[in-house]
């Protein structure tokens, strides 16, 4: 399974964000969970399929894309070699589940075995930034590039292009408030590459 946690609901707590896969015979259902520190339970309007395909699983993320105080979900393909790496966001208001139109583009050029993708805020504007790395795939190197948005429009930043590892099978991406600043921190990891390590580099 892949798991990510936000605050897709106006409460204290987080949520839960589960993706199945990756597997050739998982589908890209995404589901959220509430957990009330006595029990778990499923939030039933947000269980939906990302892509229009029914293999290899989703990865799921978030992130206050729009910066209105509520985490958005943000959705990459799983590993399949027909998959690029096309990254989605979606917005719940506790009502409803809307797709982003803004938030609906290809990360990379490869058009193969998908990607991962995290939120975070790492320049301290309100807006969440998206970092995503191509891949699991084992001829694609641990690469990832950031995108912005500012609630119009999304385009790579400059200066965020990085790869951190000299690895194959791409990269894993993630967001967190390592220090006391405003501005999240970007970490990394390398892909399931049978020569990597357990490794993490923060920037």
């Amino acid at each position: 399974a892949n798991v990510a946690t936000g605050g897709i609901e106006q409460d204290v707590t987080h949520e839960i964000l589960t993706g199945p896969g990756p597997g050739a015979v998982f589908g890209p259902q995404v589901r959220a969970w509430d957990y009330d520190a006595t029990s778990l339970r499923p939030i039933s309007k947000v269980s939906f399929f990302a892509y229009a395909t029914l293999r290899y699983g989703v990865g799921v993320a978030e992130g206050d894309v729009e910066a209105d105080g509520r985490d958005e979900i943000l959705t990459t393909p799983g590993p399949g070699v027909m998959f690029g790496a096309h990254v989605r966001g979606w917005n719940y208001d506790g009502q409803q589940l809307l797709a982003l139109g803004r938030i609906n583009f290809t990360a990379f050029p490869v058009p193969q075995y998908g990607a991962n993708a995290a939120g975070g805020d790492v320049d301290g504007d309100g807006f969440a930034e998206i970092a995503v790395a191509q891949g699991p795939g084992p001829t694609l190197p641990a690469r990832l590039i950031g995108y912005g948005y500012d609630g119009s429009s999304i385009a790579a930043l400059p200066g965020f292009d990085i790869t951190p590892f000299a690895t194959s099978f791409g990269a894993r991406p993630g967001f967190g408030g390592l220090s006391v600043e405003r501005a999240e921190e970007l970490l990394t990891a390398a892909g399931p590459d049978p020569a990597a390590s357990a490794t993490i580099r923060i920037y």
